[in-house]
């Protein structure tokens, strides 16, 4: 008689996937996965491209790079004697993130691991993302945590910067978290660390705020402990910060200059506000997050209405000062996607199975297809942005034939960071942020500016008001190479592609000048 059982081990391959699938559905190997994935999708945008996106990078590498050598101690910056980062003043106003960075350089390349260490703080977003959703059992997180990498590209781009907004973004969704588990002590510790890593930490304070009247509209529950803990860790951050008080000082001098309407000189980008039709055309899924998870807040259930409601004031906060500063898009589209997750994901009543199956499956077909091409936009900004290796080369070029500590003279202040990276044994004019000049000497910012944008009188002010004997400038400064090149006393010493090097040199007693 013919048997129907199966034979011997034909289950068995069934088997197999069942306890694998058992295995990754403990949350340990959940993590693990998303931390894998999100690693894997930002490392894909870094390797695509040579060269770190933006400008801050270097100067961040060539920092790390410098606190790994002096043994993570303060040391001295001569690097930019006529800006409040002068060697008298200045501050490591990102010492922690430095610190973050340091370790990557050990393994090899400093370039290579810059993008390392960028997609890895940036996977830490994602892992970070997806911890909390687990924490509140929301449901369809993978989905949730795909939503994220289509949500927005000027989000991932800014994700992809070797800069602190990433780690910046870990801390405030921490704080968020810690506040409404009243975990004080957390708070304290936080408020510390961010005071230490970033000069935008009194950020983290907003939020926690944010999150207590969150608390009181779900529950009628104020916390004041969160508040005070809070003030507390920053205040001693701040206080024990390795550069003291020229810390205290610096902040306050930065931060105050950022709250006017009007800027007394030109300043980055990121601090002036988007054009809608790039936000609508580049960010329109966490617009639909946001404005979707608004219409659906109150639906979330009761244990996590708190949750849901602080992050609708977060994101309500963030689009609003989006609106006046364009670099509020790196923590905008991450609260948006985390309101609509809360909203939607723990909603006490939802469609039947049969019913949301297809729509879920198409819109995580959809989120995926659209985290490709958010991916490749990036990949493409970066790409079509100025070549830095050009500028790392000059740098390297006049480390090489300038004396040690010799000023250069560079005709803009966003050449800076590449500059300092191929060149660090030489000193430099305004960097990183041109109100920083502007704050040490505002008659000699406008000098500054004058010459490089006209070229009058260019030898004559370089070699006299900012002491001077090489000049570095891009091939979009056309007045002042012109100028240059009309004045006997300059000489290009080094050309390439974008770039060149002058020397200027003195007329000789009784020699007529030009």
């Amino acid at each position: 008689m013919k048997s129907n059982l199966p034979p011997p081990g034909a289950n068995r391959p069934i088997k197999y996937l069942s306890e694998f699938y058992r295995v990754l559905s403990r949350p340990f190997w959940q993590y693990i996965l998303a931390g894998t994935a999100t690693f894997t999708y930002f490392g894909w945008i870094q390797l695509s491209v040579g060269q770190l996106a933006g400008n801050d990078g270097y100067y961040h590498l060539r920092m790390a790079s410098l606190l790994l050598r002096n043994g993570f101690l303060p040391f001295s910056f001569p690097y930019m004697p006529m800006s409040i980062l002068s060697e008298t003043e200045f501050a490591d106003h990102h010492y922690l993130f430095h610190a973050a960075i340091a370790p990557f350089l050990i393994l090899g390349d400093e370039l290579v691991m810059g993008k390392i260490a960028a997609a890895t703080f940036a996977a830490t977003v994602g892992v970070t993302f997806f911890f909390l959703l687990r924490q509140y059992e929301v449901r369809w997180p993978w989905l949730w945590l795909i939503l994220l990498g289509a949500a927005s590209q000027p989000f991932l781009y800014r994700m992809s910067m070797l800069r602190a907004q990433s780690l910046g973004a870990v801390l405030l969704v921490l704080a968020i978290w810690l506040t409404l588990r009243r975990a004080r002590w957390g708070l304290f510790v936080l408020g510390f660390v961010f005071a230490w890593m970033y000069m935008a930490y009194p950020i983290v304070g907003a939020v926690v705020v944010l999150a207590v009247i969150a608390e009181w509209l779900a529950n009628r529950r104020w916390l004041v402990g969160p508040v005070v803990f809070t003030a507390a860790g920053t205040l001693a951050g701040t206080l024990t910060h390795p550069y003291g008080f020229n810390y205290v000082i610096f902040v306050t001098r930065h931060l105050a200059t950022k709250l006017v309407s009007d800027y007394p000189v030109r300043v980055g980008n990121e601090w002036y506000p988007f054009d809608t039709n790039d936000l609508l055309q580049h960010s329109w899924i966490a617009l639909a997050c946001f404005l979707a998870g608004l219409v659906a807040v109150d639906r979330s259930s009761e244990r996590s209405r708190a949750m849901t409601y602080a992050m609708a004031l977060v994101s309500i906060v963030m689009f609003v000062l989006l609106f006046k500063h364009r670099r509020f898009v790196e923590y905008w589209p991450l609260f948006s996607v985390l309101l609509a997750a809360f909203s939607f994901g723990t909603m006490s009543r939802v469609p039947r199975f049969r019913i949301r199956l297809p729509i879920l499956v198409l819109v995580t077909v959809a989120g995926a297809y659209f985290a490709l091409e958010r991916g490749r936009e990036t990949i493409g900004e970066m790409t079509s942005e100025r070549g830095a290796a050009p500028i790392v080369e000059a740098g390297a070029w006049l480390m090489e034939n300038t004396p040690p500590g010799e000023r250069i003279f560079h005709a803009d202040w966003d050449d800076f960071p590449m500059l300092f990276f191929g060149a660090p044994g030489n000193t430099f004019l305004s960097g990183l942020d041109p109100m920083f000049m502007y704050l040490k000497d505002s008659d000699r910012s406008e000098s500054y500016g004058k010459v490089t944008q006209t070229g009058n009188r260019a030898v004559d002010v370089i070699l006299e008001e900012f002491q001077s004997r090489f000049v570095f400038l891009t091939n979009d400064h056309g007045n002042l190479r012109n100028a240059l090149d009309r004045d006997a006393r300059a000489s290009p010493i080094f050309l390439s592609g974008c770039c060149s090097v002058f020397e200027l040199t003195q007329p000789e007693s009784g020699e007529s000048l030009p």
